[in-house]
């Protein structure tokens, strides 16, 4: 196959060519729409639901669902650091990591460090007028916050 060379090449022009894309088959696609404006589907917003009532009966009410989602969202990533429970996951079910007598002090461990790490955070943006306004340039010009809020301002 190294010898077999590519000596010619020709295009030609068969007119136009019915793809097939009319009718009951046809793929319904929605329009692209501004940047960062799609929708979150609609199981995630049920997942997510679940999520914040099922927290909301451990905690109560008196969080925001940013609050509870960003402090299990917080607890999720520091868990995802465990070399125990990564291990563990490659080597069992689902079943046999749930009964893991691990799990449960990793997720502990993982809460604490959460805690902590936000704490630090909080007190370094505090503490220092030039991180706090690193922390503003950061929300507004790569976590969009101005169009964020402006989305939940307008209802989009």
């Amino acid at each position: 196959m190294s010898e077999v060379q590519l000596t010619h090449h020709r295009l030609r022009d068969h007119g136009p060519r019915n793809l097939g894309l009319s009718g009951d088959e046809a793929p319904l696609l929605n329009p692209i729409t501004e940047a960062g404006s799609g929708q979150v589907q609609e199981k995630e917003k049920t997942q997510l639901r679940e999520i914040i009532e099922q927290l909301n009966t451990l905690y109560g009410n008196d969080m925001t669902d940013g609050d509870l989602l960003s402090f299990v969202n917080a607890v999720k990533a520091k868990t995802m650091e465990s070399e125990v429970l990564i291990r563990q996951s490659a080597n069992n079910t689902r079943q046999q990591f749930d009964s893991s007598p691990d799990l449960f002090g990793e997720i502990q461990s993982a809460v604490i460090d959460s805690m902590d790490t936000q704490a630090e955070l909080s007190t370094r943006a505090l503490n220092s007028p030039q991180a706090l306004n690193d922390l503003v340039r950061v929300l507004m010009d790569k976590m969009n916050l101005y169009e964020s809020l402006r989305a939940k301002a307008t209802g989009a």
